[in-house]
This record gives structure tokens, C-alpha cells and sequence, in this order.
């Protein structure tokens, strides 16, 4: 009731937000597709202010010599500056002239890698300081997100130990090999363990060098493509999870070789290994897995490790059921 009255009021333009873009680029530009989202509501883009012409979203151009006669001229309730990365100095002059605001909340976009989300802005001595790797978990932290990985897994376990027997058995009897396939992988401070899956592909066929699984690999035996489709085959992991290996939730493990290779090919990857592997996370929920892009990958991965709560890993795992386990990139 409330959220449908709430909607009707948008839409009769009632507790709209007035935004006014100044400036340009990509930063602004990725600023504008966010508001336009389909989980975003409520939102009036009111104009933009020295954008070089280049109109973001459609938004209309302001004509003004001011920021704040911009501001006049659109009365917006936030105002929102962004430029590229070289406009170095223009962005410093209009954030000088946005602290003539009174009534009016301003925010900056700033140039920087959207793989240092959720690092930490503090002063030294009135110096500013970024701090890029701030994710850290204290102890309680970490004894909540463990004691939530035993108790959901314990559960989990026994509530699905029926699917686990059905699908073991399906394996035994669709061809020959052992039941749980286990594997070299990378956790917490870069740590090997063993991760257990379902078997899922022939043992007759080598492997070859390290690489992701593609479309219509010839390994995969016809429950195997069911159950890697379905993410069926990373339920054993739970035992990992139990076992102290892995958590629930957290950046996918992955081979030894792939790690050190990506270590020194992509910045901020290491990064990852500051929580243990996962059974699910931010990136997967949000589709990035199998043979998709890496980097976006790791952006989300970096995301949860710097904003992660407990109430997070819950939203994960309520997106893990809804649109976690079938998807279109897992072969």
C-alpha cells in the first residue's frame, strides 16, 4: 500500500528530487545511466551546466555565467559535478564556486578507478587522504560471518540433503569417475585448499592448460551441463564452507596458475584475497561469472570486500536464489 501510493506520488511529480548536472564526461555519464535505472524513482534531471555543449541524457543546456545562477534558473535539491580526469583545474574552480551553496547538497564525482569504491576518505593535519586498501574486518566481524556461515550451512545441508543423495547418484550411474571432483584453489591471505563440486565432466578427456570452461566443451557429460547450468554442482562447497576453507559469501576461488597470473596483470587483484572464497557473490548475482569480463568482475568483488555487513551477505544470498543459480554465462 505504501509503496504503491508512494509510486503514484512520482509520478504526479510529488517528492521528486531535483538534480542539476555540471560539467562532463564519462564519470557524469555513467552518473546519469544510474539515475535512470529501473530501481531508481522519483528523480528530476533539471538541466546541465557547462557541459561544453555535449548534452548528458538529453538534459537541457543551462545558460548562465554562475554556478549559482545556474542554480537559480533550476532550482535543484542536489547538484551533482563531474569532469574528466584532465579538466583537473576547471573542476576545482566550479567546486570553489559550489561552496557559494547554501540550500542546495553538492556532490563530486572524482576521477578515479571504480575499483577504489568504498576506500576511505580521512585528513591528516588538514592533509586529505585516500586510503586504498581500508577493507579490513575487526574480530566480532569476523566471528558474526562465521558463525552465519555454520549455522546457514549446517541447515542448508540438512535441509537439502535429499537433492545432494539424487544428484550423486545421477553421477554414479551417468558415467565413470568418482562422485566429487576436487580442486586447487585460492583463498583468504592467498592460501591453497581443496574445493569440492560435483563432478560434472569426463575423466578420460585432459584438460590442458588452465583456462575457464566454454560453451559446449566436450568434457561436460549431459547431467554435468544440468548441473553447472543450474550452479548444482558448487553445493558440495557448503562442506568447505563448514570446514573453514570458504564462506558463504565472497569472491569466487580460483586456480593457483590463473592467480599468479592475474596478480601481475591486473591492479588491485590481490585485493580480493582479503576475505575467503565463496560459494556465491556480489559479482555472480549481478552476472558477471564464467567467461564474462574479468575486470568487472573484480570491480564488484572489490565493491563487497569494502562495503561488506552482514546484512549485505543476506541480500546476496536472497539474489543468490532469484537469479543466482541459472545463468546464461555458466557452461
Amino acid at each position: 500500500m505504501i509503496s504503491s501510493h508512494i509510486k503514484k506520488s512520482y509520478k504526479k511529480g510529488k517528492y521528486t528530487r531535483r538534480i542539476l548536472l555540471v560539467g562532463y564526461g564519462e564519470k557524469l555519464e555513467h552518473y546519469e545511466s544510474a539515475l535512470h535505472s529501473r530501481r531508481m524513482h522519483g528523480i528530476k534531471l533539471v538541466g546541465q551546466f557547462d557541459g561544453e555543449g555535449v548534452s548528458i541524457g538529453g538534459a537541457r543546456q543551462i545558460n548562465a555565467g554562475l554556478l549559482r545562477e545556474a542554480v537559480a534558473l533550476t532550482n535543484p535539491d542536489l547538484v551533482v559535478i563531474g569532469y574528466p580526469g584532465e579538466e583537473h583545474k576547471r573542476q576545482e574552480k566550479m567546486v570553489a564556486q559550489a561552496l557559494d551553496l547554501l540550500n542546495e547538497k553538492v556532490v563530486m564525482l572524482p576521477s578515479v578507478p571504480e575499483s577504489y569504491i568504498g576506500t576511505q576518505i580521512s585528513d591528516f593535519r588538514w592533509i586529505p587522504m585516500l586510503t586504498l586498501n581500508a577493507a579490513e574486518m575487526g574480530f566480532f566481524q569476523r566471528f558474526m560471518k562465521r558463525t552465519f556461515d555454520i549455522v546457514s550451512c549446517s541447515f542448508g545441508i540438512v535441509l537439502i540433503s535429499p537433492v545432494l543423495l539424487l544428484i550423486a547418484l545421477l553421477i554414479k550411474l551417468s558415467s565413470p569417475g568418482p562422485i566429487i571432483f576436487k580442486q586447487k584453489r585460492i583463498t583468504r591471505d592467498e592460501e591453497e585448499f581443496i574445493m569440492y563440486k560435483f563432478r560434472s565432466m569426463r575423466t578420460d578427456i585432459p584438460e590442458g592448460n588452465a583456462h575457464w570452461t566454454e560453451e559446449n566443451d566436450p568434457r561436460i557429460t549431459r547431467i554435468g551441463r544440468f548441473l553447472r547450468k543450474t550452479s548444482l554442482d558448487e553445493l558440495p562447497q557448503l562442506f568447505n564452507v563448514i570446514g573453514g576453507s570458504m564462506s558463504l559469501i565472497g569472491p569466487r576461488p580460483e586456480r593457483p596458475e590463473l592467480v599468479e597470473k592475474f596478480n601481475h596483470e591486473i591492479p588491485g587483484y590481490r585485493m580480493r584475497h582479503r576475505f575467503k572464497a565463496g560459494v556465491s557473490g556480489w559479482a555472480q548475482v549481478n552476472g558477471w561469472r564464467g567467461n564474462t569480463s574479468l575486470e568487472r568482475r573484480i570491480e564488484f568483488d572489490l565493491y563487497y570486500i569494502r562495503n561488506w555487513t552482514l546484512p549485505f551477505d543476506l541480500k546476496i544470498v536472497l539474489f543468490t536464489f532469484f537469479r543466482g543459480f541459472v545463468n546464461e554465462n555458466a557452461y
